[in-house]
């Protein structure tokens, strides 16, 4: 296995192609990708500029380093404040809204939870985990879910989680225990990530979809069951004679022989 190139000073990974350049450098030597800390052209993935994994584009922390990465969508101060104080005061409309209905009660109440979700849509956590595509479940999805999530990952330093071999090309599986309100994640109990290579990313996949399979039977013990037998039958609904003819003839024929 090649050895993994190392930044040296003001140095940093090309986002876009994985070499290393220097930081001031415009563009890439290797790819022409510009360098402003972000990919040339939108893609869904780029290399970390500290340790060079391949990771999303959307995370602003790399999940191996933990360095915050300027091609994810950052909040400036300014942003934050704005958003925390629009939601604010949204959600303090509402509450007065709601505690003091004017003569039409049911329009106050509605006026004061369409506030009240503004608000709570505003705020920044809350925003930037609607706007994360990866975060979200589907909207019928309430309490623990368990989740995986998959990026693939090259020139890894450590070994397959399975084989214990090099793993120049292959997928990292980071899984979680979640809690969602409406698909939206507001917690996380346990979380962890396995790197594989290619070899047995496959045999990992192959054994989920086994898993998978199996509970679905367990869930419906009784589909195979009551799953009605083909028949042949005349538009009368009765047997077809022509059918059973056929099959009688079959079994004496095999009788003869």
């Amino acid at each position: 296995m090649p050895s993994k190139p190392t930044p040296g000073p003001k140095e940093q990974f090309c986002t876009s192609c994985g070499a290393v350049i220097k930081e001031q450098a415009t563009l890439c030597p290797d790819c022409g990708a510009d360098n402003d800390g972000g990919p040339s052209g939108p893609s869904d993935f780029h290399y970390c500029e500290s340790c060079g994994l391949h990771i999303q584009s959307d995370p602003e922390l790399c999940p191996d380093c933990g360095v915050r990465q300027h091609s994810g969508k950052n909040w400036s101060d300014g942003e934050s404040v704005l958003l925390w104080v629009f939601g604010g005061f949204a959600i303090l409309a509402a509450l007065s809204q709601i505690a003091s209905p004017g003569a039409d009660i049911a329009s106050s109440i509605l006026t004061g939870l369409v506030f009240l979700a503004i608000g709570i849509l505003a705020l920044p956590p809350v925003h930037q985990r609607i706007e994360r595509a990866d975060d979200r479940h589907s909207l019928t999805t309430f309490g623990n879910v368990k989740s995986v999530k998959k990026y693939p990952v090259s020139r890894y330093d450590g070994a397959c989680a399975i084989c214990d071999g090099s793993v120049e090309e292959g997928t990292r599986r980071e899984y979680a225990e979640e809690f969602a309100v409406f698909g939206l994640v507001l917690s996380t109990a346990d979380s962890g990530s396995n790197v594989y290579c290619q070899s047995c990313a496959l045999l990992e996949d192959n054994a989920e979809s086994a898993r998978i399979d199996s509970d679905e039977a367990l869930r419906n013990p009784f589909e195979k069951a009551n799953t009605p037998e083909t028949t042949d039958t005349t538009e009368s609904g009765e047997a077809d004679p022509t059918f059973e003819n056929q099959s009688n003839s079959r079994s004496i024929e095999r009788t003869e022989e």
